[in-house]
């Protein structure tokens, strides 16, 4: 069964593609039965609140009915932000996140002095988490060769401004190598814009290399590890950058932000690394849903 953060990222996938959707893919059979399937489920739970029993614990249930649907209107709204022209994102966002906490509220007023149902707290959570993935989503490149090593990404800044991106690029650290499996390039628009075809284009005439290019809900950053009792790198972990910094060498660099260039070191002289295994880190709830 979807649930609600899986489908938002099956929509967000389709607006947050390499190239903006045009109208008739709006009305794609896929983009049909993912909404069918959304307000069916929706527009049943609603019509099966009307039969819930005329008790306090029922009457309470009732009264969750709409900020519940609000709060799924929300997540649902994130996935659509390439409909908007860019100047109206920022206010979109700061709208949804007031939706949010007041709902949230409503719902937890309903249930003052208890804890929420624990499907409330994940309607919450996912609405909370759909917002984070259309602001903070874009894509990936992950490398499928046995190793990849760049040079400094002074040039492809350059062409990327001259074409006029604006959003966030990061890369891996020059002269530095990684290894097959490992994310090596990040790229998102600011505030949910979908990357352009050209953008992406650059990108990959820059990296060189065999690669795959998905979407993903935000950066995921690489840190090489090292076993200094054995002297010399250990492992490549992968995790979400919004999760925090480990231990280790950073390999991923932000080359622009917002569409400004960013202090890139040049690569080191010598940098000999042996191939390190790529280990991403496990992601609890997902953990949870594959028991």
């Amino acid at each position: 069964m979807l649930t609600t953060c899986r489908l938002h990222v099956f929509l967000a996938r389709l607006s947050l593609g390499v190239k903006k959707a045009d109208k008739e893919n709006l009305n794609s059979p896929d983009r049909q039965l993912t909404w069918t399937i959304l307000l069916a489920k929706w527009t049943q739970f609603a019509k099966s609140s009307l039969k819930l029993p005329k008790t306090a614990e029922g009457d309470r249930w009732r009264t969750a009915v709409a900020p519940i649907i609000s709060l799924q209107a929300v997540t649902s709204a994130m996935a659509e932000l390439d409909e908007l022209e860019f100047d109206e994102r920022a206010l979109a966002f700061d709208k949804s996140e007031i939706i949010v906490r007041s709902r949230a509220e409503e719902l937890k007023t309903l249930w003052a002095g208890e804890e929420l149902p624990e499907a409330i707290v994940e309607i919450i959570d996912d609405t909370k988490l759909a917002i984070e993935c259309a602001r903070e989503g874009g894509l990936e490149w992950r490398l499928l060769q046995d190793r990849i090593l760049v040079i400094h990404p002074g040039e492809l800044v350059a062409l990327l401004r001259s074409r006029g991106f604006k959003g966030d690029l990061f890369l891996p650290t020059p002269g530095i190598p990684m290894f097959s499996g490992s994310p090596i390039a990040f790229m998102r628009g600011r505030l949910g814009e979908p990357v352009e075809e050209n953008h992406v284009m650059l990108v990959d005439e820059y990296l060189n290399a065999e690669t795959d290019i998905q979407w993903q809900p935000g950066l995921r950053q690489v840190f090489r590890q090292f076993d200094f009792l054995k002297g010399g790198a250990a492992r490549d972990l992968v995790q979400n950058s919004s999760t925090g910094v480990l231990p280790g060498q950073l390999l991923m660099v932000q080359a622009l932000d917002d569409g400004e260039p960013t202090p890139v070191n040049m690569p080191p002289k010598k940098s000999k690394v042996d191939p390190v295994p790529v280990v991403f880190e496990v992601d609890e709830d997902e953990v949870e849903e594959s028991d």
